[in-house]
């Protein structure tokens, strides 16, 4: 049986469907869809605008007595027993700007990272671009090279290393202690770096990229107990404390000088919902090309062919009009 043509065109349109499903999956999207991948080396003219496109977002642990009371407090009581440091509290010194605005130019910027302290800067990406970060670090005034650590992170974790720094400058790791939780069963009670891979630790250059395929939420509270939803903002962190993880570096001990170049480059995004067409589009293909076949084959046999008798066969009426009459 020979395939018809309009049969071999849907053949044709089928397998094209297949392959594109195949180039949709994750064994080969993975420099279209969104992933944490090596990038080459950053560099960028640009600067940042605080409070505008980047803010600031520090942790660190102070001295309770001498930033609240000042040294005339400390003076005044050396004499009754009283002198020294009175308590230790975390004091977060990131900015209170509300949202910065999405990230679409790379900027270039330095920080310090003092000892036993954490900081980085709190960023909003969006679709339609891919961020390169390239950081490199230094001990303070010192060419000598230091080890650290680096995440990126969402607002929701953030808000969780925030209460674990707390926690471990106070004394109370064992409180917060999830070491032989599943990093899996961790969401919702420990941070976790951004989709689990964005965490590149006990490193001196550290460069990577990403991008987003669809924006992140997160629920805030609004009135009265009340909750609603928000964009949800990224927290880039360079870490200079011993956070608790196996695989992060050890205390460094020293201040830290910090370079951190972002890059920003359009990228062609596929809708996501495309994904979810081709499925569809192979699923009914997959139905319907049994179907084709089994109703070409049967109706092979129903088509009508013109025939004709066999000429031996056709003496019905011949028989009939015969002349008998010789045998008289």
């Amino acid at each position: 049986m020979q395939a018809s043509p309009s049969f071999r065109v849907f053949a044709a349109l089928s397998y094209l469907l297949i392959l594109l499903l195949a180039a949709a999956s994750p064994v080969f999207s993975d420099s279209l869809i969104d992933g944490a991948q090596a990038a080459g080396g950053c560099s960028t003219a640009g600067s940042p605008v605080w409070d505008g496109n980047v803010a600031n977002a520090t942790l660190e642990y102070t001295n309770w007595e001498e930033d609240y009371w000042g040294e005339d407090y400390e003076e005044s009581n050396q004499g009754n027993g009283g002198g020294g440091r009175v308590a230790e509290e975390y004091v977060s010194s990131s900015s209170t700007v509300n949202r910065v605005s999405p990230l679409t130019e790379g900027f270039h910027l330095s920080k310090v990272v003092a000892n036993g302290t954490s900081s980085g800067i709190r960023i909003n990406l969006t679709t339609g671009y891919t961020y390169t970060f390239c950081i490199t670090s230094s001990a303070h005034n010192s060419t000598n090279s230091v080890a650290i650590d680096v995440y990126l992170m969402t607002g929701t974790d953030w808000r969780w290393y925030e209460t674990s720094y707390s926690y471990a400058k106070n004394g109370w790791t064992e409180e917060f202690d999830m070491s032989d939780v599943p990093p899996e069963w961790r969401g919702g009670f420990y941070w976790r770096p951004y989709r689990d891979v964005h965490a590149y630790e006990d490193l001196e250059e550290i460069t990577f990229s990403t991008s987003l395929d669809h924006l992140e939420y997160r629920t805030e509270e609004y009135y009265y107990g009340s909750n609603m939803l928000v964009y949800d903002e990224f927290y880039l962190i360079i870490d200079g404390w011993d956070n608790g993880r196996d695989s992060d570096a050890v205390d460094p001990e020293v201040d830290i000088d910090v370079d951190i170049t972002i890059m920003v480059e359009e990228r062609v995004m596929v809708p996501s919902w495309t994904v979810t067409l081709v499925c569809m589009g192979v699923m009914i293909t997959l139905l319907a090309v049994p179907l084709i076949i089994h109703k070409k084959y049967h109706a092979v046999g129903l088509e009508e062919v013109g025939t004709e008798p066999m000429p031996a066969l056709n003496t019905s009426h011949e028989s009939a009009e015969k002349d008998y009459s010789v045998l008289e």
